[in-house]
């Protein structure tokens, strides 16, 4: 049996440590030297998912005496479950935590024209366009800029300082 003996390293241990050593790696490439942004995502996903489990393969192959065939497909199998387990904790978990949503208040339920907003609720950010505030407080605002001449109305949200009217943040 493969896991029979609980005190050696065998060749299938050693290969699927190693190759999730390795799908580990790619990883936190990914996720803390790049901060997982959109399309560098598939760059690393064939190394995570593909090379570790292959390279544990290999190993358990190169380890074992016999050049065991069946120990190689079971750590590469075990390395492969493992990964996709751990990618979807990961981004199960991401979802959860560190996704915000936001209630938008009851005037911005697109039913609105620009002529029907308030005068309180009107901001003419820098670079001319008219927006809407969603939300302000003492020391900044977030403003909503529609593209009312594009067929889905496209928006860009801004995040703004009131001190001097800075945009130190934005997002599409």
């Amino acid at each position: 049996m493969i896991w029979s003996d609980k005190k050696s390293l065998t060749p299938v241990r050693l290969g699927i440590l190693i190759g999730f050593a390795t799908s580990i790696t790619f990883g936190l490439i990914y996720l803390a030297v790049l901060h997982a942004h959109g399309s560098v995502f598939y760059c690393f996903a064939l190394p995570y998912f593909l090379a570790g489990p292959l390279v544990g393969g290999v190993v358990t192959v190169l380890v074992s005496h016999k050049h065991n065939i069946k120990a190689s497909i079971a750590s590469i199998g075990a390395v492969f479950g493992i990964t996709l387990l751990l990618f979807v904790l990961t981004y199960t978990l991401s979802i959860v935590l560190f996704i915000t949503s936001v209630d938008l208040p009851a005037y911005c339920d697109s039913t609105y024209q620009r002529s029907d907003l308030l005068a309180s609720l009107k901001y003419s950010p820098p670079g001319g366009d008219e927006g809407i505030v969603v939300i302000e407080d003492a020391n900044a605002m977030v403003v909503a800029k529609i593209d009312y001449e594009r067929t889905q109305h496209p928006s860009t949200v801004l995040l703004i300082d009131k001190s001097d009217g800075r945009i130190p943040l934005s997002a599409l």
